[in-house]
């Protein structure tokens, strides 16, 4: 599970330990009113994405506290997995803001940031790609990316991309 502490370096947590500091951060149901899924992308059977905000309580023992109500932004990757039997989440990357300023002072999506964005994928990743170029490729993979992906079984493969890159 990959994400953004406060002062923006990135996490990496495994899931046990992310489902254990979720059981002790306790129960939110007042903050149930902010959680919403804000898109959902199926693109076949053995694949899926959702994008979700979940409102949570401060966590100030966390690696990454929090001291007030926070409300984070997941992106989820699902694969069916034909051995477990159905949808689970293979990847999370989240980002968070404290739930009293979302809508006031987060940083500004501009139109640059959507070319950086569309230029990183297409220029960089995509161009990799058709010219089979590793090291194009590489430069735009975090360290920390696995290529992850149901097989002709059913059955998820994890790829470290030391070893696709």
């Amino acid at each position: 599970l990959l994400g953004l502490a406060p002062e923006g370096s990135v996490v990496v947590r495994d899931c046990e330990t992310f489902c254990a500091q979720a059981l002790g951060r306790g129960k939110s149901t007042t903050l149930a009113k902010h959680d919403t899924i804000v898109m959902v992308e199926v693109l076949d059977d053995t694949c899926a994405s959702a994008k979700v905000q979940i409102a949570l309580p401060p966590a100030p023992s966390s690696p990454t506290p929090t001291m007030e109500p926070t409300l984070y932004t997941d992106w989820l990757t699902l694969l069916h997995d034909a051995t477990i039997g159905g949808w689970r989440i293979i990847a999370k990357v989240y980002a968070s803001a404290p739930l009293a300023v979302v809508g006031q002072s987060m940083a500004q999506v501009t139109p640059q940031s959507f070319h950086d964005v569309a230029s990183a994928v297409w220029d960089g990743y995509v161009a990799a790609g058709r010219a089979c170029d590793a090291d194009a490729m590489g430069r735009y993979f975090h360290p920390c990316c696995n290529l992850t992906f149901a097989n002709a079984d059913g059955a998820v493969t994890i790829v470290e991309s030391s070893d696709f890159c």
